[in-house]
């Protein structure tokens, strides 16, 4: 029995031996050959052939060095497209096989793969045309629908990427500048460490340790990481994390469930969604590259969110923004229904509250850039801000009401905007009491101040038309409240149509007029009344207690600069007296922007001492333009008429003989009618005959 056992005994180490030896021998020889560099470069040119082949375009191959069973390396590895242009090319790949668990599991098990200087260009001639590597995707697809897929069970310990860029470009788009372009886009610095433990035919695993790139527009995302598992009925994403230079988010777990993995473009719409993040820190900053203003947002902002649903309704639990401090804060919840549909899409955001501190943020944004100092300082006054509203939207309609507290006052508004294809926006601001004292440093003229303005207007055919209306119940200007204060403006195309009135104990004035904006044809035509103005009691001057302002404008000119303008202005029934008539009285005052030699004409009782530097300003200006045409050449040149060449000042009555043979009461008298049509004349902008009536009204006037 012993000596059977030692028999079995030597007979089996022999075969193992043998076996050892065996396979050494062969491991070797194999290793000799593959070794050997006809060996190697025929591989290469078969291979060459067959992935040619396979693929229908000429791929190269540069180097092939193997190890036999255990590694491969590819170098200098070029694919191009199928008209010859460069799309695909590699420095190195590699690959290393554990020859263990294949001999003894049947399972392919690769230590590692890498990419070394992988550059990727895939272009699209248009944007409706097929992509440069669909010849690639269409030679791996299934050749035989109906054919169960090859079964397959690999792990990949490291699968590595270094150096490599891709690309992507459709080549009849323009290429822009300094934002992301969706027609091109060209990541560079690309890295990436990921193991793959299990990848099967309905059954995949990716541990994403480090996955970074740099994209031309200036967007960095510094790390990615995730742990994702993928089967028929869910996909899970665990230990996300994303990293941007100034962002770093890291939502909780995600799951997604479903029926089959092959009907998930199906299902999407009904599976449920969740997604949380709690306290991430962003900087809008890192985001520039889709938004350019966000360049200047460099203080991160922390950010909190709870939202689930699903693709075709979405529930915001809760959104919660804030910075260091506190100065600024954000808090909301909202739903949206069919958001992919612009039709159909239903928006209800129940609450709006921000709140900000203006003196933090006003010093925060003109660090950054974005204020000018001016407009910093006007914001720090305000002290702080703070909207409280509510947002819906529903059937291509938005609407909004709120309040926005300020250190100035509260203010209140609503709208709502039509979006659909007859555009419309009405809607509402008012404040019962606005402190605006505080807006400026040392301020003596603003005081506080109440107002409603409503607004509604047809926004269809790219410029407005409708009408603002606006109530000013009361506003303080230095020291005096004006009450009572209206104003209409009515847009129409081109045409603004607007008033202004004010009725005050201490002021009327009554203000209509339209405008024409059409460049070098635009047109104006306004008409004034102000009435029983009392400069004293608004506080405007010192002196005349009892002295009261009125006057009547009426103006009809063109253009739409001081060398175009042509027109007429005429100011009449100018008048500052007190109770019994004593002061200052003007009858008209005419200005023509109509010819080369217009001319001012001033009638009064007597020449105060504010006319004489008026005059004596207009002479002035007169030389020097005159001077200034002499030096140039330039000689005006318009309708010739007789006028006359001076300003004429009507003076006191003296005595003298009348060039007429009407006694002094009916020259009087004529004067009085002709002026009463004379202005009426101006009133219905008939500066002519009006020109004529006063010339008329002079002589006379020369003849008391």
């Amino acid at each position: 029995m012993e000596q059977a056992s030692l028999h079995i005994y030597k007979i089996a180490r022999s075969i193992i031996v043998t076996m050892l030896l065996a396979f050494l021998i062969v491991y070797t020889a194999l290793y000799v050959v593959l070794s050997v560099p006809a060996v190697q470069n025929k591989i290469r040119t078969t291979a060459e052939e067959e992935l040619s082949k396979f693929l229908k375009t000429n791929v190269t191959i540069g180097k092939i060095e193997i190890n036999p069973l255990s590694e491969l390396a590819l170098y200098d590895v070029r694919i191009p497209d199928q008209q010859g242009g460069k799309m695909v090319t590699v420095d190195k790949i590699g690959a290393g096989m554990s020859l263990p668990n294949l001999v003894f599991f049947q399972r392919f098990v690769f230590n590692y793969a890498e990419l070394i200087g992988l550059d990727g260009r895939i272009t699209k001639a248009t944007p409706d045309s097929q992509m440069n590597i669909q010849f690639i995707i269409d030679a791996l697809k299934p050749k035989d629908k109906n054919k169960p897929p090859t079964k397959f069970d690999v792990k990949l310990d490291a699968v590595v990427l270094r150096k490599s860029s891709l690309s992507f470009d459709v080549l009849s788009e323009p290429v822009g500048s300094g934002k992301f372009d969706k027609n091109h886009i060209h990541l560079q610095d690309i890295n990436s460490d990921i193991r793959i433990p299990d990848l099967r035919n309905d059954y995949f695993t990716f541990d994403i340790r480090r996955f970074a790139f740099s994209e031309h527009s200036g967007f960095h995302l510094n790390n990615l990481t995730a742990l994702v598992h993928i089967d028929k009925r869910n996909i899970t994403a665990k230990r996300l994390k994303i990293e941007l230079p100034g962002t770093r988010i890291e939502p909780a777990d995600i799951s997604l469930h479903f029926n089959d993995l092959k009907t998930l473009g199906k299902e999407i719409k009904q599976i449920p969604l969740s997604l949380k993040i709690e306290e991430a820190p962003i900087t809008l900053s890192d985001f520039k590259a889709f938004v350019p203003e966000l360049g200047k947002v460099t203080m991160p902002m922390f950010l909190t969110i709870d939202v689930n649903g699903t693709a075709s309704r979405i529930n915001l639990r809760r959104l919660n923004i804030h910075t260091d401090g506190e100065w600024l804060a954000v808090n909301t919840s909202a739903s949206v229904t069919n958001p992919t549909d612009k039709r159909l899409i239903s928006i209800d955001i129940p609450s709006i509250k921000m709140t900000t501190h203006t003196t933090d943020a006003a010093s925060w944004l003109e660090r950054g850039g974005m204020l000018k100092h001016n407009v910093a300082d006007l914001l720090a006054r305000m002290s702080f801000i703070a909207v409280d509203g509510s947002f819906t939207y529903h059937q291509e309609k938005a609407k909004y009401i709120g309040s926005i507290k300020t250190g100035l006052g509260q203010l209140n508004t609503n709208g709502v905007l039509t979006t659909g294809e007859r555009k419309n926006f009405t809607g509402r601001l008012s404040s019962d009491n606005l402190h605006l004292a505080s807006l400026l440093p040392d301020n003596k003229l603003l005081g506080n101040a109440a107002f409603d303005v409503n607004t509604n207007m047809d926004l269809s055919n790219g410029k407005p038309i409708g009408t603002v209306k606006g109530v000013v119940k009361y506003i303080d200007l230095k020291g005096y409240r004006y009450n009572d204060i209206t104003a209409d403006l009515t847009l129409k195309h081109d045409t603004y149509l607007g008033s202004v009135k004010i009725n005050d104990p201490n002021a009327f004035v009554d203000i209509a007029g339209t405008a024409t904006i059409k460049g070098k044809d635009s047109k104006f035509d306004i008409k004034a009344t102000l009435a029983d103005i009392n400069f004293y009691n608004l506080h405007l001057i010192n002196k005349n207690p009892d002295h009261k302002f009125r006057l009547n404008l009426d103006a009809s000119f063109s253009g739409n600069s001081p060398d175009n303008m042509e027109g007429d202005i005429m100011i009449s029934d100018i008048k500052f007296n007190d109770d019994n008539g004593q002061g200052v009285d003007i009858d008209h005052f005419d200005i023509s922007a109509r010819n080369a030699e217009g001319k001012v004409i001033m009638y009064a009782d007597e020449v105060t001492d504010s006319m004489q530097n008026a005059i004596q300003e207009t002479y002035r200006r007169r030389e020097i333009q005159q001077r200034y045409n002499a030096e140039h050449g330039i000689t005006p040149r318009t309708i010739q008429k007789e006028i006359r060449e001076v300003l004429e000042i009507s003076l006191p009555e003296k005595e003298g003989k009348p060039a007429r043979k009407m006694s002094r009461k009916e020259t009087e008298a004529a004067i009085a009618k002709l002026s009463a049509e004379m202005r009426e004349a101006a009133r219905l902008l008939e500066f002519e005959h009006a020109a004529y009536l006063r010339d008329k009204i002079a002589k006379l006037r020369e003849s008391l």
